[in-house]
């Protein structure tokens, strides 16, 4: 290994050679491609991805020129050092074998400001300057961080001793599909009853008590399900549930529907009862407030969703909080009609990758890959290998389900994709983000030529989330196709209100526009007739 180059990103950026020497170019740009790279853990950017930081304002080939002569001033000011700066056609790098960078050990509390007095006056730089310098303040808060890493939230599943046979085997079976449902979302793992330290004196093993009571006698059948704070023995959630008459106790709709409204009520508190000085439980609650940012598809919300699901992966290190960045990531694409670049693309692809690196074994990160992969990329075959992956490691997920349906659409087994669908919608109940699989159910529905339904589902989203913008695009249509001009009309209006650059041109005629599904179902054809004629 050669000698250590090392780069100040606190306060003014400096770069060093080994014997103290400051090498740090002059120019504001290339200032600017040092941060980008020394940022990044591995010292590396796609050309792609710094020409849109540094000169988004140019065409391609004029900011590939400007790139080219900001090496070379690189180089220049490294002078025998040159070597240190790696390019090929379509990456960028710093030697990550010669270089520190102090921004990697966490930074005192009072520190300077990230790249003070740093210029850039580009705004894609502005904006990656301003989440850098947000993030590391969530690194490094002003007050020392108490949370102890290496804890882990403890689950345990009990039903009472006076259950035997079929009634005690039902609810361990609904207490388990609880547990592995909140150990999806959270550091957490699942301990017999019989590890509980039974000495009152004695602090308990388990953070968490999922209780399940069966009785198949009591009018068809019913259960009574708690969730306990072991510690204060405070009451998360309590439930009495009886299944549709003549259901069965185990059938997947009604155990899938319990587990998720459980799970979901129960992580919302989790984070106060455990306590915030736990890392999991810390991050939970980021976790928790990224998502309510992200159901609202608010623009300025959802890049708050993505910091804090970056701030709940600094906390915990959980490899889910990566693949929900990813989904978000996805999900602003679709949502702002972007055309994202390679070097987007590449960062989206690092983070699934990652995420499986960190939690292999996680259903709701392969689900949530499953998803990303599916709409962003139109990777099919792999999105379908992912769900499958996370249905096989949790029957009751719920994304997994959607995310086969989702590709069951382009891959033209409409019917299978609707039975999906609607399971899905039955199950989420009241999860704060139900008009998301609103509108997941209306794209289904239109590729199986159920407009009446799809229409149905496309407005219980918009009038449960009047910003999302995705539901009112297939509204447009499917109003317009029956000649409905005036709701047509309505939504139109919508678009153009909250949908930057949106055209009605290129909503029919532009194949890049995010309506494959009205394109394939012929229904932009009709529409246009009424929108145009």
């Amino acid at each position: 290994m050669g000698a250590t180059f090392t780069i100040s990103l606190i306060g003014p950026l400096c770069m060093r050679a080994p014997d103290g020497t400051d090498i740090t170019p002059r120019g504001t740009k290339a200032q600017g491609l040092i941060a980008l790279l020394a940022e990044h853990d591995a010292r590396r950017r796609s050309r792609r991805w710094i020409e849109a930081r540094l000169w988004s304002d140019r065409a391609p080939a004029q900011a590939s020129g400007s790139l080219r002569q900001t090496l070379i001033e690189i180089r220049r000011a490294f002078g025998d050092h040159h070597n240190l700066l790696g390019s090929d056609r379509l990456a960028i790098w710093l030697d990550p074998a010669r270089v520190t960078v102090d921004l990697d050990d966490a930074p005192a509390s009072g520190q300077r400001e990230i790249l003070e007095g740093l210029d850039v006056r580009d705004p894609e730089f502005e904006d990656w300057l301003r989440l850098l310098r947000q993030r590391q303040q969530i690194v490094a808060p002003s007050t020392p961080r108490t949370v102890a890493p290496e804890r882990e939230i403890r689950l345990t599943c009990v039903t009472s001793d006076t259950l035997v046979g079929p009634d005690a085997l039902i609810g361990r079976i609904i207490a388990d599909q609880v547990g592995r449902n909140i150990g999806e979302r959270v550091s957490s793992q699942q301990i017999a009853p019989s590890q509980l330290i039974p000495d009152a004196d004695e602090p308990p093993v388990a953070d968490i008590e999922i209780q399940c009571e069966v009785s198949r006698e009591a009018g068809g059948g019913v259960v009574f399900l708690q969730i306990t704070h072991c510690r204060d023995r405070r009451v998360l959630f309590s439930g009495l549930r009886r299944p549709e008459p003549g259901g069965d106790l185990l059938a997947e709709d009604f155990v899938s529907t319990l587990a998720h409204e459980a799970a979901l009520r129960t992580l919302t508190q989790l984070p106060q009862a455990v306590g915030l000085g736990v890392a999991q439980a810390a991050a939970t609650g980021f976790c928790n407030l990224a998502l309510r940012k992200l159901w609202t598809f608010d623009a300025a919300k959802v890049d708050e969703a993505e910091m804090l699901m970056r701030k709940a992966f600094e906390t915990d290190g959980n490899g889910v909080y990566l693949a929900w960045i990813a989904f978000i990531r996805m999900a602003r694409v679709i949502e702002r009609n972007q055309r994202p670049d390679l070097g987007f693309l590449e960062e989206v692809a690092g983070l699934m990758r990652q995420a499986l690196e960190l939690a292999p074994h996680n259903g709701m990160a392969r689900a949530l890959i499953a998803l990303t992969r599916t709409l962003l990329f139109n990777d099919l075959e792999t999105g379908v290998r992912m769900a499958s992956d996370a249905l096989r490691l949790n029957s009751g997920n719920l994304f997994a389900r959607q995310a086969l349906a989702v590709a069951g659409v382009t891959q033209g087994d409409t019917p299978q994709a609707h039975q999906l669908s609607s399971f899905c919608r039955m199950a989420v109940g009241a999860d704060q983000g139900w008009h998301l699989w609103e509108l997941y159910h209306a794209v289904v529905c239109i590729a199986d030529n159920r407009f009446d339904e799809a229409t149905i589902a496309a407005q219980r989203a918009v009038v449960q989330c009047p910003d999302f913008v995705a539901p009112r695009r297939l509204l447009l249509a499917l109003h317009a196709a029956r000649g409905n001009f005036s709701a047509a009309e309505t939504q139109l209006a919508a678009l153009a209100r909250l949908e930057p650059g949106f055209s009605l041109d290129a909503y029919l005629h532009d194949d890049r526009y995010p309506v494959d599904t009205l394109r394939r179902a012929n229904l932009l054809r009709h529409a246009a007739s009424i929108l145009t004629g």
